[in-house]
């Protein structure tokens, strides 16, 4: 007979595992203090392998630990949720979203003198377009 610790982590475990990346404001993780849920409030890191990061427990208090790499397999996500901060340009996502909308207004101008552009847009975005 196999002990718990000795098996193959199940699919679950792997899914709610969590890395260091995936430890960001809102996310509610367990394995930093303990099983206790807490909840993230800020990460600051520290290199590539250690973070500071900053929790508050179910009682409001509030704490920092110090984590590395080595502590990946204790923690797992204790709250499905965003894990990836919106933190980036918002000039670039906006010069991004321009430059899609122009590359695809030529071909939406082409599918509504069509009549009926809704599902040859949805045929085109899909990719069953034959350009």
């Amino acid at each position: 007979m196999t002990s718990t610790s000795d098996r193959e982590p199940s699919r679950l475990d792997s899914a709610l595992r969590a890395r260091p990346e995936d430890l960001v404001p809102g996310v509610i993780v367990s394995g930093v203090a303990g099983r206790r849920l807490v909840d993230v409030v800020a990460v600051r890191w520290h290199g590539a392998n250690l973070i500071t990061l900053t929790h508050r427990d179910s009682d409001g208090r509030t704490e920092q630990t110090a984590l590395s790499r080595d502590r990946e397999a204790t923690l797992s996500l204790g709250k499905a949720g965003r894990t990836r901060p919106f933190d980036g340009d918002a000039e670039q996502w906006r010069l991004a979203a321009e430059a899609l909308r122009i590359r695809v207004e030529p071909v939406v101008q082409d599918l509504s003198s069509t009549g009926s552009p809704q599902p040859l847009i949805l045929e085109w975005l899909l990719g069953a377009h034959s350009s």
